[in-house]
């Protein structure tokens, strides 16, 4: 897990999301508005707009799309079939 505050530095990885076998899969949110579900469970999708947000500035937003078909897998390559995420 990296934290928040970041200074200028290498590019970082920051986890949009998880899933655990037998669960839905679940946005990992700093906040959740109360009408929000962040879940996607077995044959759903959802469409998120996400911004990068700086002290001196933000990204143009990007519009994905996650879909799940509610099938497990421990190979990565099934895994990236079962759990598809897109750009809009």
């Amino acid at each position: 897990m990296h934290p928040q505050t970041l200074l200028i530095g290498p590019n970082r990885v920051c986890d949009l999301g998880r899933i655990v076998s037998g669960s839905p899969f679940e946005l990992m949110l700093y906040f959740t508005p109360n009408s929000f579900d962040r879940e996607v469970r077995a044959n759903q999708k959802i469409h998120v707009e996400l911004t990068a947000v700086a002290d001196n500035g933000e990204s143009n937003p990007i519009r994905i799309e996650i879909s799940w078909n509610g099938n497990w897998s421990d190979d990565t390559i099934e895994m990236s079939q079962n759990l598809v995420v897109r750009q809009l």
